[in-house]
């Protein structure tokens, strides 16, 4: 005696099942495939990577609040680090003179870049330019005495 559907014994093979996951197996991609095709397959977009990555690299405006951690940032560096090296060239002879006056010019021209790279994207905007020009006077004189320094210190 078969029996067949959901009275069927365990282990037994029947043709329906079969065919219909066959017919399942085929349809499903194929549906998927179509589905992608008609609504969504731009191969113009960027991947949801790229645009993740493109996301972090986008800087917000400068503020006054970053415009005075930036200078304090600059200022302590210089006062602390900088003199701290011109100080040491006076100081010692030979080859540690060479090294501290290297340093001291590493220093002083990473310092530059950064005062430089505030000033250029203060510059760039208009609104910024006139609500931060004080702060660009402040920069160029900090930038002045710093290029002072370098003069002094790679001499």
């Amino acid at each position: 005696m078969k029996i067949t559907g959901h009275q069927r014994l365990r282990g037994e093979f029947d043709p329906v099942d079969l065919v219909a996951g066959i017919i399942i197996a085929v349809a499903i991609p194929l549906l998927a495939a179509f589905m992608f095709a008609s609504f969504g397959g731009s191969t113009d977009a960027p991947s949801v990577r790229q645009q993740e990555e493109d996301s972090k690299n986008v800087r917000a405006r400068p503020d006054g609040e970053y415009i005075q951690l930036k200078l304090d940032y600059v200022g302590k560096i210089y006062k602390e680090t900088g003199k701290e090296f011109m100080r040491r060239s006076r100081v010692s002879g030979g080859v540690q003179r060479m090294n501290e006056r290297e340093w001291g010019a590493k220093c002083f021209r990473a310092l530059i870049s950064e005062l430089s790279s505030l000033e250029s994207e203060l510059k760039l905007d208009d609104e910024l330019k006139s609500r931060y020009g004080g702060r660009l006077q402040e920069i160029a004189n900090l930038k002045d005495q710093i290029q002072g320094d370098l003069l002094a210190i790679s001499q």
